[in-house]
Protein backbone atom coordinates (compact mmCIF):
# COMPACT_ATOMS: atom_id res chain seq x y z
CA UNK A 1 0.00 0.00 0.00
CA UNK A 2 1.23 3.16 -1.00
CA UNK A 3 1.87 5.82 1.99
CA UNK A 4 0.34 9.25 1.65
CA UNK A 5 2.16 11.91 2.09
CA UNK A 6 0.56 13.90 4.96
CA UNK A 7 -1.16 11.99 8.08
CA UNK A 8 -3.77 14.47 9.66
CA UNK A 9 -3.64 14.10 13.24
CA UNK A 10 -7.24 14.48 15.58
CA UNK A 11 -8.07 12.88 19.00
CA UNK A 12 -11.39 13.35 19.98
CA UNK A 13 -13.48 12.54 23.28
CA UNK A 14 -17.25 13.14 23.34
CA UNK A 15 -16.40 16.14 20.42
CA UNK A 16 -19.90 14.60 18.70
CA UNK A 17 -21.11 18.57 19.38
CA UNK A 18 -18.32 19.79 16.88
CA UNK A 19 -16.39 16.78 15.33
CA UNK A 20 -18.42 17.09 12.07
CA UNK A 21 -16.95 20.42 10.83
CA UNK A 22 -13.83 19.10 11.36
CA UNK A 23 -13.82 16.11 9.54
CA UNK A 24 -15.65 18.03 6.86
CA UNK A 25 -13.26 20.68 6.95
CA UNK A 26 -10.27 18.51 6.66
CA UNK A 27 -12.33 16.26 3.59
CA UNK A 28 -12.53 19.02 1.41
CA UNK A 29 -8.86 20.24 1.51
CA UNK A 30 -7.52 21.24 -2.12
CA UNK A 31 -4.29 19.06 -1.25
CA UNK A 32 -5.66 15.60 -1.68
CA UNK A 33 -3.09 12.97 -0.66
CA UNK A 34 -3.37 12.62 2.66
CA UNK A 35 -4.79 10.11 5.58
CA UNK A 36 -6.97 11.31 8.42
CA UNK A 37 -6.27 9.31 11.44
CA UNK A 38 -8.89 9.86 14.41
CA UNK A 39 -8.06 8.83 17.76
CA UNK A 40 -11.60 8.09 19.66
CA UNK A 41 -10.30 7.96 23.21
CA UNK A 42 -13.00 6.57 25.21
CA UNK A 43 -15.49 8.88 24.05
CA UNK A 44 -18.96 7.90 25.94
CA UNK A 45 -21.17 10.58 24.10
CA UNK A 46 -22.23 9.99 20.22
CA UNK A 47 -18.74 10.48 18.57
CA UNK A 48 -18.74 7.20 17.09
CA UNK A 49 -22.06 7.31 15.94
CA UNK A 50 -20.82 10.96 13.99
CA UNK A 51 -17.74 8.96 13.10
CA UNK A 52 -19.89 6.35 11.33
CA UNK A 53 -21.30 8.73 9.09
CA UNK A 54 -18.21 9.18 6.94
CA UNK A 55 -17.76 7.04 4.40
CA UNK A 56 -14.12 8.25 3.16
CA UNK A 57 -11.05 5.92 2.14
CA UNK A 58 -8.66 8.40 3.74
CA UNK A 59 -10.20 7.88 7.37
CA UNK A 60 -8.17 5.81 9.46
CA UNK A 61 -9.83 5.18 12.92
CA UNK A 62 -7.98 3.96 16.01
CA UNK A 63 -10.38 3.14 19.50
CA UNK A 64 -8.91 3.27 23.18
CA UNK A 65 -11.26 1.43 25.48
CA UNK A 66 -11.11 4.30 27.70
CA UNK A 67 -10.25 7.60 28.18
CA UNK A 68 -6.19 7.90 28.18
CA UNK A 69 -5.85 11.79 28.28
CA UNK A 70 -5.04 13.81 24.77
CA UNK A 71 -1.24 13.36 25.58
CA UNK A 72 -1.72 9.24 24.61
CA UNK A 73 -4.00 9.63 22.39
CA UNK A 74 -1.14 11.51 20.30
CA UNK A 75 1.06 9.22 21.08
CA UNK A 76 -1.21 6.22 19.87
CA UNK A 77 -2.42 8.70 16.66
CA UNK A 78 1.38 8.54 15.77
CA UNK A 79 2.19 5.02 15.46
CA UNK A 80 -0.46 4.82 13.02
CA UNK A 81 0.75 7.46 10.93
CA UNK A 82 2.42 6.79 7.53
CA UNK A 83 2.91 9.92 6.06
CA UNK A 84 5.98 11.98 5.85
CA UNK A 85 4.17 14.67 7.25
CA UNK A 86 2.18 14.97 10.09
CA UNK A 87 -0.51 17.82 10.61
CA UNK A 88 -2.35 18.71 13.37
CA UNK A 89 -5.85 19.38 14.05
CA UNK A 90 -8.68 19.25 17.05
CA UNK A 91 -12.25 18.30 16.98
CA UNK A 92 -13.28 21.91 17.42
CA UNK A 93 -11.40 23.67 15.05
CA UNK A 94 -12.10 23.67 11.07
CA UNK A 95 -9.12 24.59 8.77
CA UNK A 96 -8.87 26.76 5.62
CA UNK A 97 -9.30 24.59 2.10
CA UNK A 98 -5.74 25.33 1.51
CA UNK A 99 -4.08 24.75 4.46
CA UNK A 100 -2.59 21.24 4.00
CA UNK A 101 -1.29 22.28 0.17
CA UNK A 102 0.23 25.72 1.42
CA UNK A 103 2.14 24.06 4.68
CA UNK A 104 3.38 21.41 2.24
CA UNK A 105 4.77 23.39 0.08
CA UNK A 106 7.02 24.76 2.91
CA UNK A 107 8.07 21.67 3.31
CA UNK A 108 8.79 20.88 -0.45
CA UNK A 109 10.86 24.09 -1.17
CA UNK A 110 13.44 23.64 2.09
CA UNK A 111 14.25 19.66 3.04
CA UNK A 112 15.80 21.93 6.44
CA UNK A 113 12.11 22.81 7.49
CA UNK A 114 10.54 20.40 10.07
CA UNK A 115 8.23 22.58 11.70
CA UNK A 116 5.58 24.85 10.13
CA UNK A 117 2.49 26.70 11.64
CA UNK A 118 0.13 29.27 11.25
CA UNK A 119 -1.57 32.08 12.36
CA UNK A 120 -5.17 31.08 13.62
CA UNK A 121 -8.50 32.82 14.66
CA UNK A 122 -10.07 31.95 17.76
CA UNK A 123 -13.91 32.44 17.39
CA UNK A 124 -16.59 32.24 20.21
CA UNK A 125 -19.61 29.58 19.89
CA UNK A 126 -21.48 31.51 17.28
CA UNK A 127 -18.47 31.66 15.39
CA UNK A 128 -17.60 35.44 15.96
CA UNK A 129 -14.33 36.04 16.41
CA UNK A 130 -12.62 36.54 19.74
CA UNK A 131 -8.90 37.29 18.29
CA UNK A 132 -6.41 36.80 16.10
CA UNK A 133 -3.37 34.70 16.94
CA UNK A 134 -0.24 35.84 15.87
CA UNK A 135 3.41 34.01 16.34
CA UNK A 136 6.91 34.60 15.22
CA UNK A 137 7.45 33.75 11.99
CA UNK A 138 10.93 33.43 11.66
CA UNK A 139 13.10 30.28 12.80
CA UNK A 140 15.30 32.80 14.35
CA UNK A 141 12.61 34.29 16.61
CA UNK A 142 10.77 31.49 17.07
CA UNK A 143 13.82 29.88 18.51
CA UNK A 144 14.12 33.15 20.88
CA UNK A 145 9.89 33.18 21.95
CA UNK A 146 10.37 29.35 22.50
CA UNK A 147 12.59 30.12 25.39
CA UNK A 148 9.48 31.81 27.49
CA UNK A 149 6.23 30.86 25.68
CA UNK A 150 4.84 28.38 23.06
CA UNK A 151 5.93 29.88 19.46
CA UNK A 152 3.25 28.07 17.98
CA UNK A 153 -0.41 27.22 17.63
CA UNK A 154 0.11 23.72 18.37
CA UNK A 155 -3.33 22.70 16.35
CA UNK A 156 -2.10 24.98 13.46
CA UNK A 157 1.13 23.13 13.09
CA UNK A 158 2.40 20.63 10.64
CA UNK A 159 5.67 18.85 11.11
CA UNK A 160 8.29 15.78 9.69
CA UNK A 161 7.43 12.53 10.99
CA UNK A 162 11.10 11.50 10.75
CA UNK A 163 12.17 14.41 13.38
CA UNK A 164 9.75 13.18 15.68
CA UNK A 165 10.96 9.86 15.65
CA UNK A 166 14.20 11.29 16.30
CA UNK A 167 13.31 12.05 19.77
CA UNK A 168 13.86 9.58 22.39
CA UNK A 169 10.33 10.34 23.69
CA UNK A 170 7.50 11.55 21.44
CA UNK A 171 4.21 12.93 22.76
CA UNK A 172 4.98 12.48 26.27
CA UNK A 173 2.62 11.33 29.01
CA UNK A 174 4.36 13.22 31.33
CA UNK A 175 2.78 16.31 30.28
CA UNK A 176 -0.90 15.65 30.33
CA UNK A 177 -1.19 19.70 29.29
CA UNK A 178 0.98 22.05 27.59
CA UNK A 179 2.16 18.61 25.70
CA UNK A 180 2.63 20.84 21.88
CA UNK A 181 5.07 23.36 23.98
CA UNK A 182 7.09 20.44 24.99
CA UNK A 183 7.02 18.54 21.93
CA UNK A 184 7.86 20.93 19.38
CA UNK A 185 11.02 22.28 22.04
CA UNK A 186 12.29 19.25 21.92
CA UNK A 187 11.97 18.78 17.90
CA UNK A 188 13.46 22.58 17.19
CA UNK A 189 17.45 21.65 17.93
CA UNK A 190 17.06 19.05 15.11
CA UNK A 191 15.51 21.45 12.22
CA UNK A 192 14.22 24.70 11.34
CA UNK A 193 10.91 26.41 11.65
CA UNK A 194 8.46 28.65 10.57
CA UNK A 195 5.00 30.07 10.89
CA UNK A 196 3.21 31.21 8.07
CA UNK A 197 1.04 34.61 8.91
CA UNK A 198 -2.22 33.59 7.19
CA UNK A 199 -4.85 32.22 9.14
CA UNK A 200 -5.37 28.17 8.29
CA UNK A 201 -7.18 27.22 11.52
CA UNK A 202 -10.41 28.52 13.15
CA UNK A 203 -10.50 27.75 16.63
CA UNK A 204 -13.49 27.01 19.03
CA UNK A 205 -13.05 28.28 22.23
CA UNK A 206 -14.95 25.96 25.22
CA UNK A 207 -14.44 24.38 28.51
CA UNK A 208 -11.97 22.14 27.14
CA UNK A 209 -8.64 20.74 28.82
CA UNK A 210 -7.16 24.44 28.71
CA UNK A 211 -9.90 25.85 30.75
CA UNK A 212 -10.43 23.29 32.99
CA UNK A 213 -6.83 22.34 33.78
CA UNK A 214 -5.59 26.29 33.71
CA UNK A 215 -3.44 25.39 37.26
CA UNK A 216 -1.66 21.97 35.87
CA UNK A 217 -1.34 24.15 32.16
CA UNK A 218 0.71 26.81 33.40
CA UNK A 219 2.87 24.45 35.98
CA UNK A 220 4.04 22.34 32.84
CA UNK A 221 4.38 25.66 30.77
CA UNK A 222 6.90 26.88 33.68
CA UNK A 223 8.63 23.31 33.88
CA UNK A 224 9.02 23.67 29.88
CA UNK A 225 10.41 27.45 30.27
CA UNK A 226 12.71 26.16 32.92
CA UNK A 227 14.06 23.40 31.13
CA UNK A 228 14.50 25.89 27.89
CA UNK A 229 16.73 27.93 29.65
CA UNK A 230 18.57 25.67 31.90
CA UNK A 231 19.72 24.06 27.90
CA UNK A 232 20.90 27.61 27.09
CA UNK A 233 22.44 28.83 30.73
CA UNK A 234 23.23 26.05 32.91
CA UNK A 235 24.79 28.12 35.51
CA UNK A 236 21.79 30.30 35.63
CA UNK A 237 19.34 28.64 38.13
CA UNK A 238 15.60 29.91 37.07
CA UNK A 239 13.27 28.98 39.63
CA UNK A 240 9.36 28.66 38.78
CA UNK A 241 8.36 32.14 40.49
CA UNK A 242 11.32 33.67 38.42
CA UNK A 243 9.93 31.97 35.09
CA UNK A 244 6.24 32.52 35.77
CA UNK A 245 6.86 36.37 36.25
CA UNK A 246 8.64 36.60 33.21
CA UNK A 247 5.23 34.71 31.37
CA UNK A 248 3.12 37.50 33.03
CA UNK A 249 5.03 40.05 32.04
CA UNK A 250 5.53 38.81 28.64
CA UNK A 251 1.87 38.18 28.43
CA UNK A 252 -0.29 40.16 29.85
CA UNK A 253 -1.60 43.16 28.13
CA UNK A 254 -0.30 46.29 27.98
CA UNK A 255 -1.08 48.75 30.66
CA UNK A 256 -2.10 45.69 33.11
CA UNK A 257 0.02 45.47 35.97
CA UNK A 258 0.88 41.91 37.35
CA UNK A 259 0.28 40.06 40.55
CA UNK A 260 4.29 40.13 41.81
CA UNK A 261 6.11 43.09 43.12
CA UNK A 262 9.53 42.34 42.94
CA UNK A 263 9.41 42.54 39.21
CA UNK A 264 12.87 44.81 38.49
CA UNK A 265 15.67 41.84 39.11
CA UNK A 266 12.95 39.65 36.76
CA UNK A 267 13.54 42.03 34.40
CA UNK A 268 17.36 42.17 34.55
CA UNK A 269 17.42 38.17 34.57
CA UNK A 270 15.06 38.85 30.94
CA UNK A 271 18.11 40.85 29.71
CA UNK A 272 20.92 38.43 30.92
CA UNK A 273 18.95 35.80 28.79
CA UNK A 274 19.61 37.78 26.17
CA UNK A 275 22.79 38.55 26.26
CA UNK A 276 23.62 35.04 26.29
CA UNK A 277 21.64 33.60 23.51
CA UNK A 278 23.28 36.55 21.93
CA UNK A 279 26.51 35.27 22.52
CA UNK A 280 26.09 31.65 21.70
CA UNK A 281 23.51 31.43 18.28
CA UNK A 282 25.03 30.95 15.24
CA UNK A 283 22.20 32.06 13.27
CA UNK A 284 21.19 35.37 12.43
CA UNK A 285 20.78 37.94 15.09
CA UNK A 286 19.07 41.34 14.27
CA UNK A 287 15.18 40.03 14.14
CA UNK A 288 15.67 38.63 18.01
CA UNK A 289 17.10 42.12 18.99
CA UNK A 290 14.30 43.59 17.43
CA UNK A 291 11.59 41.68 19.10
CA UNK A 292 13.79 41.00 22.43
CA UNK A 293 14.04 44.95 22.67
CA UNK A 294 10.33 45.31 21.79
CA UNK A 295 9.11 42.12 24.80
CA UNK A 296 11.49 44.14 26.94
CA UNK A 297 9.92 47.50 27.02
CA UNK A 298 6.64 45.44 27.24
CA UNK A 299 7.79 44.64 30.39
CA UNK A 300 9.39 47.42 31.88
CA UNK A 301 6.13 49.91 30.64
CA UNK A 302 4.01 47.60 32.45
CA UNK A 303 2.31 49.19 35.91
CA UNK A 304 4.72 48.38 39.13
CA UNK A 305 7.41 49.76 41.06
CA UNK A 306 9.85 49.31 38.57
CA UNK A 307 8.73 51.51 36.65
CA UNK A 308 10.26 54.49 38.51
CA UNK A 309 14.03 52.43 38.18
CA UNK A 310 16.45 54.61 36.10
CA UNK A 311 18.58 51.53 34.91
CA UNK A 312 16.56 49.91 33.79
CA UNK A 313 15.51 52.80 31.39
CA UNK A 314 19.28 53.13 31.00
CA UNK A 315 19.77 49.24 30.10
CA UNK A 316 16.89 49.63 27.83
CA UNK A 317 18.01 52.81 25.88
CA UNK A 318 21.82 51.12 25.65
CA UNK A 319 20.54 48.11 24.21
CA UNK A 320 18.19 49.98 21.40
CA UNK A 321 17.95 53.36 21.66
CA UNK A 322 15.18 53.13 18.52
CA UNK A 323 13.04 50.95 21.50
CA UNK A 324 10.19 53.07 21.26
CA UNK A 325 9.87 52.13 17.36
CA UNK A 326 9.72 48.32 18.48
CA UNK A 327 7.83 48.52 21.10
CA UNK A 328 4.66 50.37 19.40
CA UNK A 329 5.46 47.80 16.73
CA UNK A 330 5.19 45.45 19.45
CA UNK A 331 1.79 46.36 20.39
CA UNK A 332 0.55 46.71 16.90
CA UNK A 333 0.88 43.15 15.82
CA UNK A 334 3.57 43.74 13.70
CA UNK A 335 7.11 42.75 15.70
CA UNK A 336 7.64 39.64 13.42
Amino acid sequence: MTSPAISVLLAVYNDADCLTPCITSMLNQTFRDFELIIVDDGSTDATRDRLREFDDPRIRIVEHDHNQGLTRALATGMQHCRGDLVARIDADETADPSRLERQEAVFAVDERVGLCGSAALLVDAEGRTIRRVRLPLHDETIRWRSLFLNPFFGTAMMFRRSVYQRLETGYDPAYRTAQDYDLFSRMLPFCRAVNLSDILVHSKVRDGITVRRRDEQLANHMRIVQRNLHALMPDVPVDPDQARMMFELLTAPAGRSVKHRNTGPCIRLYHRILETYLGVDAGPAPRVHRVATADLAHMIMRPGPHVRDASLWRMLFRLDPAWPVRWLLRETGFDN
